[in-house]
């Protein structure tokens, strides 16, 4: 969080919309992390972390700075 405290994301949900609507993507240089939303919340706009790929992580203290990861694609995220 953009306050400093750490929380944990407990669920998340997939809202399907009946219509298409206007979206961004958007790249991040460097740290690929920002805040969203009036709480400030701290994402990192790649998928997670799956089991096998952490060696090649760049960790941080705060998580990990780079996760790299090669032909996937949103569905992977899912």
């Amino acid at each position: 969080m953009a306050s400093g405290k750490i929380s944990r994301v407990c669920s998340i949900d997939i809202e399907k919309l009946k219509e298409k609507i206007k979206v961004y993507n958007f790249k991040v240089e460097d740290w690929h992390t920002y805040y969203v939303s009036k709480d400030g919340i701290l994402v990192h706009n790649q998928c997670f972390v799956t089991e096998g790929a952490v060696d090649a992580v760049e960790w941080t203290n705060y998580g990990y700075k780079h996760f790299p990861q090669k032909n996937m694609s949103w569905k992977d995220c899912e």
